[in-house]
């Protein structure tokens, strides 16, 4: 569950900073992966959602790599009495594994302006270098370290257990439930369904560090962060090929959450008067994560504008999460 927990995590964060800014304003060929007989498929769908979860364990087993590609796409839109705010972004994240290499883009738009994010991390030749890449804003900047031991374990257990069937489930397994057949980028899946109340959100900011940042953030402003996260609920989704029986697409919808923590927070905020005009409404908050090239072949290319990337020296692991 701790994997799942992590990544599960860092989208709460991107959550929480949604609330608050609104406040303010060897890798192997594809004959690697198994395969299912039509009958078999059409038992799949029939099965258990802890059933269908064992099957998929069974799948991933045949996957003997990290290498990974995946796609996600994050929606936000909110409105405040005539006025409404959307915001979209792209985050495509690819891992090779030999040579060790590791590319996140992202793209976030919002009233008609893009913000490009990216962030590029690998191995020297030698083996000898660990290598963190980043660009904001058009500049590039690096960050290097010789204690490969951690900056491997780093970069495996940030990106690689995204090759993990058990970063999808983790052993909250008992909250799924079997929802049907749904196509997913033109394939068959079974979508598998659980929810999760705000004292499981609390839970997991608490058990991924994510927590301690928030408090820090809301206790500023003299608030609970407990308080303002605890209400409202999460909706997780991992659809599931009943070909490959391996997950395609992961959905998290955390609009009924995140509305329950603007709620909380406008009103903490005193200085407000709560009325139509000055309620915020989250009318959607979703992200959809595709995955792709289980157990094929991934090519990372080096972004050559790297080369002239300004370097801020050692890595500090203490500071850096990766």
């Amino acid at each position: 569950m701790k994997k799942w927990k992590k990544r599960a995590g860092a989208l709460l964060a991107a959550g929480v900073l949604g609330v608050s800014l609104a406040a303010c304003s060897p890798t192997e060929s594809s004959s690697g992966t198994a395969s299912t007989t039509a009958a078999a498929t059409r038992e799949i769908s029939n099965m258990s959602a802890e059933q269908v979860i064992a099957e998929v364990q069974k799948a991933q087993d045949a996957v003997t790599t990290n290498a990974v590609a995946m796609q996600a796409n994050i929606q936000l839109g909110m409105s405040m009495g005539q006025e409404s705010m959307a915001m979209n972004g792209v985050m495509d994240i690819q891992v090779q594994e030999n040579p060790m290499r590791m590319r996140m883009a992202m793209d976030l738009e919002s009233d008609g302006m893009t913000e490009t994010v990216e962030m590029y991390m690998d191995v020297s030749d030698d083996g000898s270098t660990g290598n963190l890449y980043m660009q904001q804003g058009g500049q590039w900047y690096k960050m290097h370290t010789s204690d490969m031991s951690t900056f491997q374990a780093a970069m495996e257990d940030s990106y690689a257990q995204s090759a993990d069937v058990d970063a999808y489930f983790g052993d909250d397994i008992d909250l799924y439930t079997n929802k049907g057949t749904q196509t997913v980028n033109g394939k068959e899946t079974v979508l598998l369904e659980a929810v999760f109340s705000g004292q499981d959100m609390i839970d997991m900011m608490e058990q991924t560090g994510t927590m301690d940042q928030v408090e820090q953030q809301f206790s500023t402003l003299g608030m609970n962060a407990a308080d303002l996260f605890g209400q409202g609920s999460m909706t997780v989704g991992v659809y599931v090929d009943t070909e490959t029986l391996l997950p395609v697409r992961m959905s998290i919808d955390m609009t009924e959450w995140m509305q329950g923590a603007m709620d909380n927070l406008m009103g903490s905020l005193t200085s407000m008067v709560s009325s139509p005009e000055t309620a915020i409404s989250i009318d959607n908050y979703r992200i959809d994560m595709d995955i792709t090239g289980w157990g094929e072949e991934v090519k990372v290319e080096v972004p050559s504008s790297v080369l002239g990337a300004q370097d801020l020296g050692e890595i500090d692991f203490d500071s850096l999460q990766l």
